[in-house]
C-alpha cells in the first residue's frame, strides 16, 4: 500500500516537469491560495473521519453475530467497491477538473451539461453491473473465495451481503459524482453534511436491526443501503436546487430509462439462465454443497466467462435498439485509447 501511494506521486512527476514545473520545499502560508485550500479541505477531513467512525462501529456491531460475519461483509463490500472504482471514481476524477474550471469561468451552463453526461455514463455503466452482482452473486463468490477453509457456508455468509450492497451501488456511484460537483464549485462543507446524516442514519439502523431486532449480518449491509440511497437523494436535491435545475432537456431521466430497461432486461435472462444450468451445476445455488475448487474451479470459471459475454451483448445490444448516447460516449473513449496504445 505504501509502495502504490508512493508510485502514485512519482508517476505524476514527468508530466510536471515537461510542463516546466519545478518544486521549491516551502509551507507558503501567507499565500492566499493555499489559506483556500485549507479551508476547503477542513470539512473533507472531517467528513472522512466520520466515514471511518462508521466502519468501526460497524466491525463492532458485527463481531457480537458470530465467527466469520465481519469477514463476509468485508469481502461483499469489496466486491461491490470494484466497478465503483473502476466506472465512478475513474471517471469521476477525470470529470473533475473539467467542472471546477467551467465553475471557475462562471460557465454553470458547461457545469451541468459535464455533470449529467458523466453521471449518466456512470450509471449506465454502475446498473448493470449491479445486476449482474445480485444475480451471479453465489457463482462469483465461489470463483474468487471458495478456497481452502472457505466453505459453503462462507460463500451463503458473502453472497447474501453482497445481494444487499448490490442495492447500494448505484446510488453509492451516483453520489461520487454528485460530490465532486459539489467540489468543484468550491463547496465542501455540503457533501459533509449530507454524509454525516447519512453515516448517523447507518449507525442508527444497524444498531436497530441487529442489537435491537436480532437480525444477522446482511441486515447492516441493508443499513448501508438505506443510508446511501438517502444520500444520493439529499445530494441531488441540493445539487438541482444550487444549479437551478440538472436536466431542463429531460436527457438525463431518458438515459435512465434506458439503463433500466436494458439492466432489467440482462438480469431476467441470467436469471433464466443460473436456472437453466442448475439442473447440471447445482452448486451455483448457495443453498447446495458439493463446489470442489479442486474439479469445478475451471468449469466454474468458464461458465462464469460465458454467462458474461451473453450479459454483455445483450445490455449492448439493446443500447442500441434504444440507441443509447452512452454507448456512443463509451465507445468513442475505448476507440481513441487503442488509437493511443496503437
Amino acid at each position: 500500500m505504501i509502495i502504490g501511494a508512493v508510485l502514485y506521486l512519482l508517476i505524476q512527476v514527468p508530466g510536471l516537469l515537461r510542463a516546466g514545473m519545478r518544486y521549491s520545499p516551502t509551507l507558503g502560508l501567507r499565500d492566499v491560495a493555499v489559506r483556500r485550500v485549507a479551508w476547503l479541505m477542513a470539512p473533507r477531513v472531517f467528513g472522512q473521519s466520520a466515514a471511518q467512525l462508521n466502519i468501526i462501529v460497524m466491525a463492532s456491531i458485527a463481531s457480537s453475530l458470530g465467527e466469520g460475519r465481519i469477514a463476509a461483509l468485508d469481502q461483499a463490500y469489496q466486491l461491490m467497491l470494484l466497478p465503483h472504482g473502476i466506472f465512478a471514481l475513474s471517471l469521476g476524477t477525470v470529470s473533475f477538473p473539467t467542472m471546477a474550471r467551467a465553475y471557475a469561468l462562471g460557465d454553470m451552463v458547461e457545469v451541468r451539461r459535464a455533470m449529467r453526461t458523466i453521471l449518466r455514463t456512470v450509471l449506465w455503466m454502475v446498473v448493470p453491473s449491479a445486476v449482474a452482482l445480485a444475480v451471479l452473486r453465489v457463482p462469483i463468490v465461489r470463483l474468487l473465495f471458495q478456497h481452502g477453509i472457505f466453505a459453503d457456508e462462507s460463500t451463503a455468509l458473502v453472497a447474501n451481503a453482497l445481494l444487499l450492497y448490490a442495492t447500494a451501488l448505484p446510488a453509492f456511484a451516483a453520489s461520487e459524482i454528485l460530490i465532486r460537483t459539489f467540489y468543484a464549485m468550491q463547496d465542501t462543507r455540503t457533501p459533509v453534511v449530507i454524509g454525516l446524516i447519512a453515516v448517523t442514519l447507518n449507525i442508527a439502523l444497524a444498531w436497530i436491526l441487529v442489537r435491537q431486532l436480532g437480525y444477522d449480518h446482511v441486515a447492516l449491509a441493508g443499513a448501508f443501503s438505506v443510508a446511501n440511497n438517502l444520500e444520493a437523494i439529499l445530494l441531488t436535491l441540493l445539487l438541482r436546487r444550487r444549479l437551478g435545475g440538472l436536466d431542463p432537456s429531460g436527457g438525463l431521466w431518458r438515459s435512465a430509462r434506458q439503463t433500466l430497461i436494458g439492466a432489467g432486461i440482462m438480469g431476467a435472462v441470467l436469471l433464466g439462465v443460473v436456472a437453466l444450468s442448475q439442473y447440471k451445476l447445482p452448486w451455483l445455488s448457495a443453498a447446495v454443497p458439493g463446489y470442489s475448487a479442486g474439479q469445478d474451479l475451471a468449469v466454474l470459471a468458464g461458465w462464469l466467462l460465458l454467462v458474461g459475454i451473453v450479459g454483455v451483448a445483450i445490455y449492448v445490444g439493446i443500447a442500441l435498439l434504444q440507441g443509447a448516447e452512452e454507448l456512443q460516449i463509451v465507445g468513442g473513449r475505448l476507440l481513441r485509447r487503442f488509437r493511443q496504445a496503437g
